[in-house]
């Protein structure tokens, strides 16, 4: 996992927190939805990340695209983000946010990635067995990856569960590594 991905999912969990003590949950997801769309890509990121605009310069700019579209907590969050230098993660937060909500209410999110698709069958199974495992309501997504060749590798929120052939074969060969290495 990625640090951006850490320190994203750090302040999604804080904003929550925050967001649930002003029962602004559902207006800050909405509000980061937003923040992404306009901030994640193109020129407003570009805005966040540019190295010769100042704090000031930067969150001046910001106030002005979303000031009377975003709340109060969300515009926070956007200057504390230019302010410690992390603008670039206004996608990732927003994301992780969203991932928050569903825990906090009961549910969770998982992908599952294979070479191939998976019945519906399978994908049901998949989901029963995840929710078994998380403790909660499971929505599956399916992604393809042929580079896989066999197996599957699932994420359900931070936990990464690699069954991929690659995966496999690699614990296959450190054993193997060191089966060799006490023989000698």
């Amino acid at each position: 996992m990625s640090n951006e991905v850490v320190i994203a999912g750090k302040y999604a969990r804080a904003l929550l927190l925050l967001a649930q003590e002003a029962g602004r949950v559902e207006d800050v997801q909405g509000d980061l939805r937003l923040a992404a769309e306009v901030f994640g890509r193109g020129e407003g990121r570009e805005l966040l990340l540019h190295p010769r605009l100042s704090q000031e310069q930067k969150q001046s700019a910001v106030q002005s695209l979303v000031k009377d579209k975003v709340g109060a907590l969300t515009l926070s969050l956007l200057k504390l983000l230019i302010e410690k230098r992390r603008g670039s993660l206004v996608a990732e937060i927003a994301a992780a946010y969203a991932a928050e909500v569903k825990r906090a209410q009961g549910r969770q999110t998982a992908t599952v990635t294979s070479a191939v698709p998976l019945t519906d069958e399978q994908m049901q199974i998949l989901r029963r067995r995840l929710a078994a495992m998380a403790g909660a309501e499971v929505e599956l997504t399916q992604e393809q990856d042929p580079a896989l060749r066999g197996g599957a590798r699932i994420t359900l929120g931070d936990l990464l569960l690699d069954g991929s052939l690659g995966a496999r074969l690699a614990q296959l060969r450190k054993a193997l590594a060191g089966e060799h290495s006490q023989e000698n």
